[in-house]
C-alpha cells in the first residue's frame, strides 16, 4: 500500500491542475458526494476508469 500511495496517489495529488479540480469537486457535494478528500477523489477516478474500460471491452 505504501508503494501505491507514494508512487501513484501522491504524485497525482501534488499536481497543481489536479489540486484545483479536486477543490471544485469537494465543494460540489450535490454532484460529487463521494469526493470527500483528494485521496478519495483519485480512488473514485481509478474506479470509474476501470468500470469504463469494462463497459468498452
Amino acid at each position: 500500500m505504501k508503494k501505491i500511495l507514494l508512487e501513484f496517489y501522491y504524485p497525482i495529488i501534488r499536481d497543481d491542475g489536479f489540486q484545483a479540480k479536486a477543490e471544485q469537486w469537494k465543494t460540489n457535494i450535490k454532484t460529487f458526494a463521494w469526493d470527500t478528500s483528494v485521496l478519495k477523489i483519485v480512488d473514485n477516478l481509478v474506479i470509474g476508469a476501470v468500470r469504463e474500460k469494462k463497459d468498452v471491452s
